[in-house]
């Protein structure tokens, strides 16, 4: 366990970490690979390792705000079923005093596990995709929506274009035919979002992003009555964390069901 680096998080939990690129934009200048390739010396940041033996350092901690695999993928092709089950089994059973955040790029598998392991779906288990298009949005939030969680959160980090997530947060309103948005047979099984995080990509080589795509997803949000968390965004050429948008911050966390 680390003190978390991610401003919304206290605590990082390792259990799995290395990765490969998914094929989505968002990977190409991963932050994580970064820092593998300056830290990790001769292992390269491909190589996904297991650590099992830190799968019960999350329960003897006072309640945290945990980071599920910060420098990996819990649902990566290469991370064995009973990792994963082990690992909600600590998240649902032994250490419930936590709020648990997991993002893949993996949902197609994050909800073959969910759909069959319902006793897992607990309100302090936070489940999201990460996304950075609208391609990626059209791709996985349908996914998302269709898998069973406690919480369906969204990293939308890094942001590299607009993107219109307003048919999923505002319910999957049914269409005639294909639709406004081209997703027919989502309505029935398309449930709810309950928070937006999103920041601009950093270091050297990060892409731009316009304070105009923030605004837009903020007001997204706030139409639907989503939580949004606005980590990070360039200021005057600067990265500033929890910059100001239109006079405030913006650090909303979806809250316990009632």
């Amino acid at each position: 366990m680390a003190k978390s680096k991610i401003d919304y998080a206290d605590w990082s939990w390792g259990i799995v970490d290395g990765c490969t690129h998914s094929g989505h934009p968002g990977c190409d200048n991963c932050w994580a690979k970064a820092m593998a390739d300056r830290f990790w010396k001769d292992r390269k940041f491909s190589d996904v390792q297991i650590h099992p033996e830190r799968l019960d350092e999350v329960i003897k901690l006072k309640p945290q705000v945990v980071f599920v695999a910060p420098m990996g993928d819990l649902f990566h092709k290469d991370v064995p079923d009973d990792i994963i089950e082990k690992a909600f089994i600590t998240m649902g059973l032994k250490a419930r005093q936590h709020k648990y955040i997991l993002f893949t790029k993996r949902p197609e598998r994050m909800r073959e596990f969910m759909n069959g392991s319902h006793e897992f779906v607990q309100d302090h288990i936070w489940l999201g995709v990460s996304v950075s298009t609208q391609k990626d949005v059209n791709e996985f939030l349908p996914i998302l929506c269709d898998t069973s969680a406690g919480k369906r959160i969204v990293s939308a980090e890094p942001l590299l274009e607009y993107i219109d997530m307003s048919y999923f947060l505002n319910g999957c309103p049914e269409y005639d035919g294909y639709g406004e948005y081209g997703y027919p047979g989502w309505v029935q099984t398309c449930a709810p979002i309950n928070g937006i995080f999103t920041g601009c990509e950093s270091g050297t080589n990060r892409r731009k992003a316009n304070i105009d795509w923030f605004r837009s997803l903020r007001n997204q949000c706030e139409k639907t009555k989503v939580k949004y968390y606005l980590k990070q965004m360039e200021v005057d050429g600067n990265i500033v964390h929890k910059p100001l948008l239109d006079g405030r911050q913006w650090l909303e966390f979806p809250e316990r069901n009632a």
